[in-house]
């Protein structure tokens, strides 16, 4: 189609906006001109993660030819502007506080990788107790829009973790992710809240070490073979993770 770009050809942090579009059928307005998304899928009534799976939808600024690379930009410049926050509140808050928790288990030396929740529940249990934004759709619509966003790993848990709770997936940020939370850090607007999301889920997990450090230990030694042991925390955790 003339004068637009597929979606799939914009890079994922800066995508994450056109979520505002996919939601709405509004558009999205950029210094370059307003962002529309043009989706077949819309007909019939599909959730918007769909729309942004789809790789026949495309996007389109104002009706006119625009270089991909103009188009990142302009949406890039926006989220780094606050628009994140305003437009999505829901996933500015998701994505937040799942690289402040990632960010902090390596800062407190509980684990040098990138840790993950142990399922979506796990996400939403963290975000409850932060007093955070709950997605209109919950937790799982809204992981579901990540990961259409491709901003997440999400997945079956790992055979040699245990059976899998009830159909849950082991769920992180990706690379793409941890970039969008670095382009929404200036945003003046956003600044407090994550300030204090990151002072209390630094309180959290110092608070449960010493757990949190036998659930690792336990984590890094299991194999398909010899599964990891249930109950190896020594108490019960608000936030179960994976590795």
């Amino acid at each position: 189609m003339e004068g637009t770009v597929p979606l799939h050809a914009i890079a994922p942090d800066a995508r994450s906006l056109l979520l505002h579009a996919a939601r709405t059928a509004g558009a999205v307005r950029t210094a370059g001109g307003d962002v529309q998304l043009i989706a077949r899928l819309r007909a019939m009534d599909a959730a918007p993660y769909l729309l942004l799976t789809d790789k026949a939808t495309v996007c389109q600024v104002d009706g006119a030819t625009v270089p991909t690379a103009d188009i990142v930009a302009a949406l890039r410049a926006r989220v780094a502007a606050g628009d994140l926050q305003r437009l999505l509140p829901d996933v500015f808050a998701c994505v937040s506080i799942m690289a402040a928790w990632d960010r902090l288990f390596r800062e407190l030396g509980i684990y040098d990788g990138n840790i993950y929740f142990e399922s979506e529940d796990a996400v939403g249990a963290l975000l409850a107790s932060l007093d955070a934004d709950v997605p209109e759709a919950g937790m799982h619509g809204t992981l579901d829009e990540l990961q259409a966003l491709q901003l997440i790993y999400r997945f079956p848990i790992a055979l040699k973790f245990g059976p899998g709770l009830g159909g849950a997936s082991q769920c992180r940020l990706n690379g793409w992710g941890r970039r969008l939370d670095a382009l929404m850090a200036p945003a003046p607007a956003g600044v407090e809240h994550r300030r204090c999301w990151h002072l209390a889920i630094r309180r959290h997990i110092r608070a449960h070490a010493s757990s949190y450090r036998a659930v690792v230990a336990d984590l890094r030694a299991a194999t398909d073979d010899a599964p990891a042991r249930n109950g190896s925390a020594l108490e019960p955790l608000l936030v179960p993770v994976l590795i």
